[in-house]
């Protein structure tokens, strides 16, 4: 079948040049997050060397009265230790190793433990990337946030309103004036209640700016303003005005055209919503990076209507589209990836395959330049890593009636064994050279 992106022929769901999935009319759909396998066996491959299997070890401790279980390697000496029912890595022999510098000393299920052995992250890493994933596509409006039908105030021609916060605070800049000093030199009375200075008068004048309570009331955010409309004071800024905006824990500062000086909008109710990356539902706290999100996301809208269209058609459509969103993506970066080896950056291009490849992208492509790379590069510690991950997806999803896998899996494997021998034969190889 030929690839609608760069042309070339594949006989897979997905391109093996540039990873484009090919259009097929039974094409079936499998889930992006690779299977964590069985939790009791994680102890089958070391998650910090991924070369040998963990070794069941039980101690005792505090004069015989207590026992400590753990699991350790007897290749690179890491030991697991058992805590609950979660495992903490508490010693390795190489204090650099990259799974020591992100998880030592934190207790991980063993779901997580497997999906780490395999290339993958932690829940907690996983949660930090699939937020941050969320905002950026909040701030690209990417994400449609909604519509309310009740608004406090008098809408424009094609101007919908989006959310009213009650309870708002406006806080502005304000210059305040203190002034110090006074006559110098030796006073004479001369009279009861008449007395003369001899001295000059001096005095200084210093001025600063404080933040100071305007006013409190609703504040409203529609497709094309910010509105507060308080007791005292009402103020609206065109999105369409806004320079930038900086969040704050509790609300945002707004710095727009034709004003010198910020203007703050804070107390935002405390108010938890549902994130939903993928099918993994996370509760966050509505915060001021939120609501600055929403309002870039809605000043690119306005700034790129296709934007607005796609989005609001994927919200309308099925359940697919958030993942068809994510192919694209993907695509995207092995396409970006490619172009930056052609111009000699291969590191930038590693960044975006590993990002694919921790996504647990279905295509070959990220996997085989990754190999490629690290073998020019004679890492080959890390070129096993990534092929023992692509074995891993891959083997995950044959399995799942996708014969046409088979041939790349086992392309896969041939090139381990090989990498496995360059690895055993690199130490003595540069100790030949000493």
């Amino acid at each position: 079948m030929k690839c609608s992106n760069c042309g070339s022929d594949d006989e897979g769901n997905f391109c093996s040049k540039c990873g484009n999935r090919l259009q097929q009319d039974n094409a079936e759909e499998f889930p992006e997050d690779f299977s964590a396998g069985n939790p009791a066996e994680w102890t089958g491959l070391c998650p910090v060397c991924k070369k040998a299997s963990l070794q069941y070890n039980i101690k005792k401790v505090f004069l015989g009265l207590k026992s400590r279980e753990s699991y350790d390697c007897p290749k690179c000496r890491s030991v697991f230790l058992k805590e609950d029912d979660k495992y903490k890595l508490i010693s390795v022999s190489d204090k650099g190793n990259e799974i020591w510098v992100e998880y030592g000393e934190k207790p991980l299920s063993p779901e997580e433990w497997v999906r780490i052995s395999h290339g993958g992250i932690s829940d907690e890493k996983q949660r930090t990337v699939d937020l941050e994933h969320y905002y950026s596509e909040l701030s690209l409006g990417n994400i449609d946030p909604g519509k309310s039908p009740d608004c406090p105030v008098i809408l424009k021609i094609n101007e919908e309103h989006i959310v009213t916060f009650p309870g708002i605070t406006l806080k502005e800049p304000r210059a305040v004036r203190k002034t110090t000093g006074g006559y110098a030199g030796p006073r004479f009375r001369v009279a009861k209640g008449v007395s003369f200075s001899l001295g000059a008068f001096g005095a200084s004048s210093e001025s600063h700016d404080e933040i100071r309570d305007i006013d409190r009331g609703l504040f409203t955010i529609t497709t094309k303003r910010l509105i507060f409309s308080g007791n005292k004071k009402t103020t609206a800024i065109s999105l369409s005005k806004i320079i930038s905006i900086n969040p704050y824990s509790d609300g945002i500062g707004v710095n727009r055209e034709n004003r010198e000086k910020m203007q703050y909008f804070v107390g935002i109710p405390e108010v938890e919503v549902d994130i939903n990356v993928d099918g993994r539902v996370y509760r966050e706290n509505f915060s001021g990076l939120m609501l600055m999100s929403i309002i870039e996301g809605l000043i690119n809208r306005m700034n790129n209507p296709s934007v607005s269209a796609e989005s609001s058609s994927g919200s309308s459509g099925n359940s697919e589209s958030a993942e068809e969103r994510r192919f694209k993506i993907q695509v995207e970066r092995n396409l970006k990836g490619r172009e930056l080896e052609k111009n000699g950056d291969a590191e930038g291009a590693v960044l975006l395959y590993e990002e694919n490849i921790a996504e647990g992208f279905e295509g070959n492509f990220p996997y085989e330049r990754l190999a490629i790379i690290y073998r020019k590069k004679k890492e080959y510690s890390e070129e096993i890593r990534v092929l023992k991950r692509a074995i891993f997806v891959f083997e995950n999803y044959a399995s799942k009636e996708r014969s046409d896998l088979i041939p790349k899996l086992e392309k896969f494997k041939e090139r381990l064994v090989k990498a496995e021998v360059l690895e055993e034969k690199a130490p003595a190889k540069a100790n030949d050279g000493r």
